[in-house]
């Protein structure tokens, strides 16, 4: 015993009275953050019964908050059992391993109700928390719950000389966290843990039944249902941070500081509201036309559509010189240089790298999108897609994100934003607070991201804190609520008081500026999206974008009357001056550290002509040809039908679903590579034709025998903003194209683009995903289809959708 509890071991046992200023709590662990009782009996018992007696579970109350040998002691007199010291040693050795062992079926959710969201409370409260135990394992027991970082101190059973009642833990966690013991509260279950609190002269929370905590201050059934409202003062409010020009994303020379605020000193009011907008270029704008733009604003950005490189950037080259503060010039960069010219690499879509399982594709992706993106003029990419696709039904997620492990997630993520930044543009992580829960689309009205906070920190908030270390300049703020973190900052809030991140003070000032300590540019994703537009009234929407957080505007409804909408609302008080400059600074930060004042100074804000060469470059080719081998994934095969020959499989017949370009998809015709492949390995092929005569009517299944040897479905039917589904419709009446004959002609299907059609044709017994509507991907296929090549993707999301009979 130490000499501080044993100078109170003997010391009377009083209440004390409530107070709201405790500065730290101490938690006991079996029965207050976990309950591991169930493990202890099942190793104790199976101890008992190789000494020849049972252990009921009814005597396993008495060995609640006493030491590992002090609970053989109890053991061995149960059953009337005695010992030598070096037997007891190894008695208790074997106990422990058997415990071990069982406490390996921990996880994350074992924890309590409530003991995380506690825990993360007090956090936020400012309140020091340590761990109080005499258990040897808690260390182990905390990594298994994923609550270890949650603690400022551990005090354990390898700490500690004297076990519950004696105060010895306790006064040892105070120790350990710099406070006084009357400063302390104490969570504990056991009767012995609450006498040794008291002891230490700490204030003693009893989780449990009252009837056996005597003694407690106050006893609660858990700590779900802890208020410590009574004990703990509130989390302060957050304050907007001061801006940290020299850390991360900026990294601010004085030089670049000292542009940054001699410009800011230097604009007028209107100035200062232009650098708000970024605005879209449409695709029939010319140079006339965007002059007439300049006339009513000078905007902090713009972003073009896709075009041909050329044109992309002479474009941007016209954009800048008529601009006295360089403009950020932006693009979709999710997949290649494809987002902005026409002429660009398809490298892969995220889903596509995140199948190869190797963060060498995503840095890839994001150096060809840093390359090309800045060979036209980009210095700003609208990427990475940081959402995580938790359900096959999602319009929007789908291939733009890295898949359903948040882990795998966060590592795609952090490499392209390296690629991205060795390329030279700012990137924009989206879709902030994280798309991909709700089924429905953010375009056509405001989406619910519901995940609770616990769930929401362990998987968008690891990533978004990825991205953050990562040095991501910029946060896309979505039309997506969080309505557990809205309320969690600020409880009284009523269903319809909760609002999408690109209106919510909660989303921006709370949790990524103050909780996650995010320093740079927060821009609200596109605002003529309907999930804007019918949040609140647009005379109100538009300023208060800017004033809870969001620092630039991206697109109008009407720019004429966003702009009037931007100045009433600095008039009216809606946006106050103190945000506009912070905004302002910020995003004039975010070019300083882009170098673009000096760029411009030296007339090298848009590359010459001849660095568009690197468009499609023959080096970014080879890449996207390797991740397309390594991507594309044999999901099942239970007929074992590959690899097909042109021996077996000769007659070929095809049927194409979609692959017809248009809007989004800058192209289609991949299925006309796929039959050429085909045909020149010696397969004859036809193409199925709805509107045929001779298809308008079933086949039997002998005409189908007889005619071919192998149907193909293949599908490349893209996800895209304002259609809510992307499922498999058939042509002709009575479904008479679907997978019917897959139990008389071996049947298999292609998807290059949406990896969840299984759920339309679980009855297709061999189906492939290939992610990525390009040529590297259709060729790869086609090199596996007659085994040239192995099949490598990993799933990075549930191909079944959820159903068993998907995988039949």
């Amino acid at each position: 015993m130490s000499a501080s509890a044993s100078s109170v071991a003997s010391s009377p046992v009083t209440c004390a009275p409530p107070r709201s200023a405790y500065r730290a709590a101490i938690f006991d662990l079996d029965g207050v953050l976990v309950d591991t009782a169930a493990f202890h009996y099942r190793a104790w018992r199976q101890l008992a019964q190789e000494l020849g007696f049972d252990f009921p579970e009814s005597a396993n109350e008495a060995l609640k908050g006493v030491s590992r040998l002090e609970s053989l002691e109890i053991l061995l007199r149960h059953g009337g059992r005695t010992a030598s010291a070096a037997e007891k040693t190894a008695m208790a050795e074997r106990k422990n391993r058997w415990y071990q062992a069982l406490l390996g079926e921990l996880v994350p959710e074992s924890a309590l109700p409530g003991a995380r969201a506690c825990l993360a409370e007090l956090h936020r409260r400012g309140v020091k928390v340590a761990l109080g135990s005499s258990s040897r394992n808690a260390a182990f027991v905390l990594e298994r719950l994923d609550i270890a970082h949650l603690f400022d101190a551990v005090i354990d059973g390898t700490c500690i000389s004297a076990s519950k009642p004696d105060p010895e833990v306790f006064l040892l966690g105070a120790r350990a966290l710099g406070v006084a013991p009357a400063d302390c509260v104490v969570f504990e279950d056991a009767a012995a843990g609450i006498l040794a609190a008291k002891r230490a002269g700490m204030y003693a929370v009893g989780i449990g039944h009252a009837a056996g905590l005597d003694g407690a201050d106050v006893v609660v059934p858990g700590l779900a249902q802890f208020s410590m409202n009574d004990l703990f003062q509130p989390a302060p409010a957050v304050r907007v941070p001061n801006i940290d020009f020299a850390a991360e994303p900026f990294h601010l020379t004085p030089e670049d500081l000292d542009w940054v605020r001699s410009t800011h000193a230097a604009m007028s009011i209107d100035e200062k509201i232009g650098q708000l907008f970024c605005l879209v270029v449409r695709e029939d704008e010319t140079e006339a036309s965007l002059d007439r733009m300049f006339e009513l604003l000078k905007p902090g950005g713009l972003m073009l559509r896709p075009r041909k490189g050329e044109v992309a950037q002479r474009l941007h080259r016209h954009l800048q010189s008529r601009s006295s503060i360089p403009l950020l010039l932006a693009a979709n960069l999710e997949q290649g240089g494809i987002g902005i010219a026409d002429d660009g690499t398809r490298f892969s879509a995220p889903l596509g790298v995140a199948a190869t399982d190797d963060e060498e594709h995503a840095y890839r992706l994001g150096l060809v999108c840093g390359r090309e993106g800045r060979a036209v003029g980009c210095n700003w990419a609208f990427a990475p897609v940081a959402d995580i696709d938790f359900t096959c039904q999602n319009p929007i997620t789908n291939i733009r994100t890295f898949g359903s492990d948040p882990t795998r997630v966060a590592r795609m993520v952090r490499a392209v934003l390296r690629g991205l930044h060795e390329g030279g543009l700012a990137a924009s992580v989206k879709h902030w607070p994280g798309d991909g829960v709700d089924a429905r689309d953010q375009h056509l009205h405001a989406t619910v991201n519901n995940l609770p906070v616990e769930e929401w920190d362990r998987t968008y908030g690891e990533v978004y804190r990825a991205a953050i270390e990562a040095g991501a300049a910029t946060i896309m703020a979505a039309h997506i609520a969080l309505p557990a973190y809205s309320r969690h900052f600020s409880p009284g809030l009523t269903d319809a008081q909760i609002l999408p991140s690109t209106l919510s003070p909660e989303l921006n000032r709370h949790l990524l500026r103050g909780q996650l300590g995010f320093n740079g540019v927060i821009v609200t994703d596109a605002t003529n999206m309907v999930g804007m537009t019918t949040s609140m009234p647009r005379r109100r929407a538009v300023p208060t974008a800017i004033e809870i957080g969001c620092d630039m505007f991206l697109f109008t409804v009407d720019l004429k009357e966003d702009l009037a909408f931007m100045r009433e609302g600095l008039r009216d008080g809606l946006l106050s001056d103190a945000r506009l400059d912070e905004a302002v600074l910020r995003i004039l930060a975010l070019k300083a550290s882009l170098g673009l004042h000096r760029q411009q100074r030296d007339g090298t804000l848009v590359p010459p002509p001849e660095a568009l060469s690197v468009l499609r470059c023959a080096e970014h080719e080879r890449w996207a040809r390797e991740c397309a081998d390594r991507a594309v994934t044999l999901v099942k095969d239970t007929q074992n039908l590959l690899p097909i020959s042109p021996v077996r499989h000769r007659r070929v017949l095809i049927h194409v679903l979609g692959d017809k370009g248009g809007y989004l998809d800058n192209g289609g015709g991949n299925a006309s590579r796929l039959i050429e492949l085909l045909r020149a390995a010696g397969c004859v092929v036809e193409v199925f034709d709805p509107g045929a005569p001779a298809n308008a009517a079933l086949r039997s299944s002998a005409a189908m025998r007889a005619s071919h040897d192998l149907v193909i479905y293949f599908a490349s039917l893209k996800t895209a903003s304002n259609q809510t589904v992307v499922r498999l419709n058939w042509g002709l009446r009575l479904a008479f194209d679907a997978p019917r004959y897959v139990t008389e002609v071996p049947t298999l299907f292609i998807s290059i683009d949406n990896p969840y059609h299984l759920q339309d044709v679980p009855q297709v017994k061999t189906f492939i995903n290939g992610y990525t509507s390009n040529s590297y991907v259709v060729e790869a296929i086609v090199e596996k289809l007659f085994g040239r090549s192995r099949f490598t993707g990993i799933s990075p999301i549930d191909p079944f959708c959820g159903y068993w009979d998907a995988k039949l």
